[in-house]
């Protein structure tokens, strides 16, 4: 059975086509503008989408959601959703129920789009975090779910912990009229000279964590299906990702074989480091942006993987940017052995196996 994942044209964020057989799953929406790409993929489908997974609240990973849902006649058919929102991130359960309209009104949950999105999946009527009972989606005693088509989820991220490092934020945001709750202060440009840019030396810069709440709460997972596995990590914050990889593999000294790793946060430094990249074994390293807002992904980043992320190493970009075209250097790629990989068409690019 082939797995397929295709990025869409989300801008700087996130939209993810899974493919596995007859089967489908949607990873965030992207910005506003990637609507018509969803709404195409969506319209091609002869039968319910397995899996719609929000991985956070950031604009750039949910706002083409609330895009694609507005307005009185959309009607899409989906098994399942997973989204945290404020309720959950307080360990409460949200119940979907079976008229939307004469049922208690919730409480609003304040900022802008997580609260939108919300109040779009009770009115749609879609199973909303089902397998975990209506609670929150995160790591607990039992991470692993198995998707019709034989694909199996691994949950990784979030945790208890990374959920409720959000309130205070979601809370201040609240507070502000107007304000979607991914919305952040832009950190200063991880700039890099492109002239002179040393990537041994890049590579071997201390590492500092992502601090950003809204990341940490990122829902990231291993998807397996058949004998291969990919890493899907929205933006989550490195010390979960491998604390999750550690209580995959056990005891076992061996890195995890991955097929693909869509690089969380668009291939920040502050979310790839050395030591996540010594966990596992890859050859195909996915990055979704167009690097607009915040010049991702960061040469450092990219730096780690070149060196540390691999033999073979397949860089697979859905845009074509400044940030991205210096990879494609003829003498980085016979020193360092990778490859670089574009899109015929700004923002779709598939990878297969």
């Amino acid at each position: 059975m082939s797995l397929s994942i295709e990025m869409l044209p989300a801008r700087e964020g996130d939209a993810l086509w899974v493919t596995w057989g007859e089967h489908s799953m949607l990873i965030d929406g992207g910005r506003a503008a990637t609507a018509p790409a969803l709404k195409d993929k969506l319209d091609a489908l002869e039968q319910p989408l397995e899996l719609l997974v929000t991985s956070h609240v950031d604009r750039d990973h949910i706002e083409g959601l609330l895009k694609l849902t507005e307005g009185a006649g959309f009607q899409m058919q989906c098994r399942e959703i997973w989204y945290n929102c404020f309720d959950h991130l307080e360990g409460k359960r949200v119940y979907v129920p079976a008229n939307y309209e004469t049922a208690p009104e919730y409480e609003h949950l304040g900022a802008r789009q997580g609260e939108e999105w919300a109040d779009r999946i009770l009115a749609g009527n879609w199973r909303w975090n089902r397998r975990f009972d209506g609670k929150a989606v995160e790591v607990g005693e039992d991470n692993i779910h198995v998707l019709n088509g034989g694909a199996r989820i691994v949950l990784l991220s979030p945790d208890r912990e990374k959920l409720e490092d959000l309130i205070s934020k979601w809370k201040r945001e609240c507070r502000k009229a107007g304000m979607s709750p991914g919305t952040e202060t832009p950190d200063p440009p991880e700039g890099w000279e492109r002239l002179g840019f040393n990537i041994d030396n890049a590579a071997e810069e201390p590492f500092e964590d992502d601090h950003s709440p809204a990341n940490g709460s990122s829902i990231a997972f291993l998807l397996e299906v058949d004998e291969r596995c990919v890493l899907l990590a929205g933006d989550a914050h490195v010390d979960r990702l491998i604390a999750g990889l550690d209580d995959y593999m056990g005891d076992s000294a061996e890195r995890l074989k991955l097929d693909a790793f869509k690089l969380p946060h668009h291939g920040s430094s502050h979310n790839v480091s050395k030591e996540l990249l010594q966990r596992i074994d890859c050859d195909h390293y996915l990055v979704s942006t167009n690097g607009s807002y915040f010049d991702h992904p960061t040469g450092v980043a990219i730096a780690r993987i070149v060196k540390y992320g691999g033999d073979n190493v397949n860089l697979h970009f859905n845009y074509r940017s400044p940030e991205t075209e210096v990879w494609d250097n003829r003498h980085w790629k016979r020193r360092f052995g990778y490859k670089t990989h574009y899109p015929e068409h700004n923002g779709f690019i598939t990878w297969t196996v």
